[in-house]
């Protein structure tokens, strides 16, 4: 791609010419474009224009767009034709969707007596956030067994006590870490190096910084699984949830 190209160029090169050359359109297609907001503001400006005149003007039926974004202020204006839907986590209905999300997943690690309490008690504390309940769920998991089932009172108040919110999470997430290392300045010059590379450190590059073997390294890590990521080719990086 030719990154002197304007973000509409690219639109007209990578999407639209191809669309209208195509001869035998299937009955729907979808493109995702997801974290609009997250784009550079001039970028993101001028592809929401690209995506209206799209919609507005193209013979294409067939192909459609689904945009995820914050709700941010240059976005709604632009594509209000489109009756755009503003999704908010503490609404009735993505509630209801948490609830019937975590009566089928904790179904597995709760006692039955216990399972309605634990929905809501879960409920409450994500907020409506399905991050916060993947992160939660996937600890659970980790720390219970099939032949023993959790009570409530194992979440309210027993060594499982479910976080409070989701930067509680994360917190915790980087106090197991810490404690992995076993040292206060390995845990800071891990995560300053981690930030500040230009590219991936391996795990031996990243244990040679730190005075730490492969199996070291590679054990602390495990500690904090949704924070750091090791991927095929070993290197490190942090995860973005």
């Amino acid at each position: 791609v030719d990154e002197r190209k304007s973000i509409s160029e690219l639109f007209e090169a990578l999407i639209a010419e191809p669309a209208r050359r195509v001869v035998s359109p299937p009955t729907r297609a979808l493109v995702v474009l997801d974290a609009l907001d997250e784009c550079k503001t001039e970028h993101r400006s001028r592809l929401v224009e690209s995506l209206a005149r799209w919609g507005h003007h193209s013979t294409c039926n067939w192909l459609g767009f689904v945009l995820s974004s914050r709700p941010e202020d240059y976005i709604p204006p632009r594509l209000a034709g489109f009756e755009p839907t503003k999704l908010e986590a503490g609404s009735e209905h993505n509630l209801a969707d948490v609830r019937t999300f975590l009566t089928r997943e904790l179904g597995p690690l709760v006692i039955e007596h216990d399972l309605g309490a634990a929905v809501e008690l879960m409920t409450q504390r994500s907020e409506g956030l399905f991050v916060f309940l993947k992160l939660i769920l996937a600890d659970l998991r980790r720390q219970t067994s099939s032949d023993r089932k959790l009570s409530l009172s194992d979440l309210e108040n027993g060594d499982l006590l479910l976080p409070s919110s989701l930067s509680d999470v994360y917190v915790t997430y980087f106090e197991r870490l810490k404690t992995a290392l076993g040292d206060d300045k390995r845990y800071k010059a891990m995560l300053n190096v981690i930030v500040a590379v230009r590219e991936p450190l391996t795990i031996v590059q990243l244990g040679n910084l730190l005075g730490l073997s492969r199996a070291q390294l590679i054990q602390s890590v495990q500690k904090a699984q949704n924070l750091l990521h090791v991927g095929q080719d070993e290197t490190v990086t942090l995860l973005h949830k």
